[in-house]
């Protein structure tokens, strides 16, 4: 399928997921929704029913859900500013949980493709393993130093930050007792890089519902674990602004992983859902997450701030939130067609 049909399908489909969280709650708590629209720029196509305008505009990023008293004074009963904070907050929040959501779809369905799962329990130690003399048929794994395991993408996750010299804590489960030992991990060379892990094969399990939602549930708190800790080292500035991807890479990704398979492309897309699903959530201006912390700002003061002060603070950070967005595409562009 051609990149490009497959990218805007997919950024369809996220827009039109996060947007329907914020409408669907705003029917809910019975606010005025004035338009849902796919797309921003000149409308392709209208359509009007009962007192809300659904559109679809010419170009294929982004949308809007339009409500009654959203960025302005309303003194209408349903308006959003008359709604109580907590309805104003869960309407606000409802388009990123959405997204987190369809990641958690996303993953199940990925799972339901790879037609079996890979558990976090033994079923043969590898010849020559450093734990060889420990791990027996049938243990599971339970933690990794401090850290829990519930599916094998933690063990990959947990290894990643062990040098191929250092010891780890082990902890597993043997027919209900717990055991712990300190191990060096198995390292295999990959070219000029090293990659470690325990040095066992996984029981295969067969796909059953309850395991299919515990796979997708805690594939989900993975990304969303990933997606925290690259936004912590972002802020804290370990990750390079260089590194930052944007719509083009994305959509270069998505076409590469359309080309090897649906496995790697639901992969890629469930991340990338969670990944704009978190970051709508974080308290900075313009985005969800910062009118929630206005809200917030308004609890504490006992007294909403005035409608006009809090537009320009969303203004300068949506104009902020863009100039990243820029420099995320330039990153992108001169990856893709400079190196």
């Amino acid at each position: 399928m051609n990149t490009f049909l497959i990218t805007v399908m997919f950024f369809s489909l996220i827009v039109f997921v996060h947007e329907f969280g914020h409408f669907i709650f705003a029917r809910l708590f019975k606010v005025a929704v004035h338009e849902f629209s796919i797309g921003m720029g000149p409308a392709i196509w209208k359509t009007k029913k009962s007192e809300t305008v659904y559109s679809l505009r010419m170009i294929p990023i982004g949308g809007f859900c339009k409500m009654e008293g959203e960025d302005e004074k309303s003194e209408s009963e349903n308006s959003f500013n008359k709604k109580s904070w907590y309805k104003r907050c869960i309407i606000l929040i409802a388009g990123g949980l959405m997204n987190i959501l369809l990641g958690f779809v996303m993953c199940c369905a990925m799972v339901l493709c790879q037609k079996n799962i890979s558990s976090v329990i033994v079923d043969r130690v590898e010849l020559n393993s450093p734990i060889e003399n420990f791990l027996q048929s049938g243990d599971k794994i339970v933690k990794i130093n401090n850290s829990k395991i519930h599916i094998k993408r933690d063990i990959e996750f947990e290894f990643s930050k062990i040098g191929a010299d250092d010891y780890y804590d082990l902890t597993i489960n043997r027919r209900g007792k717990t055991i712990v030992k300190s191990v060096k991990p198995n390292v295999y060379e990959f070219g000029n890089n090293n990659f470690t892990c325990v040095g066992f094969i996984p029981k295969i399990l067969k796909i059953n519902l309850f395991n299919l939602i515990r796979e997708g549930f805690y594939l989900t708190f993975w990304a969303i674990k990933l997606v925290l800790i690259s936004i912590k080292m972002l802020i804290s500035g370990a990750l390079n602004l260089n590194e930052m991807s944007g719509v083009v890479g994305a959509a270069n990704m998505l076409g590469k992983a359309a080309k090897t398979g649906i496995v790697d492309l639901l992969f890629l897309s469930s991340f990338i859902s969670i990944n704009i699903g978190l970051f709508n959530l974080l308290p900075f201006p313009a985005l969800d997450g910062g009118r929630v912390l206005f809200i917030i700002i308004e609890l504490i003061r006992r007294k909403p701030i005035k409608a006009e002060h809090e537009g320009i603070v969303h203004f300068i950070g949506f104009a902020l939130f863009i100039l990243l967005m820029i420099f995320a595409t330039w990153n992108d562009i001169t990856r893709i067609f400079l190196h």
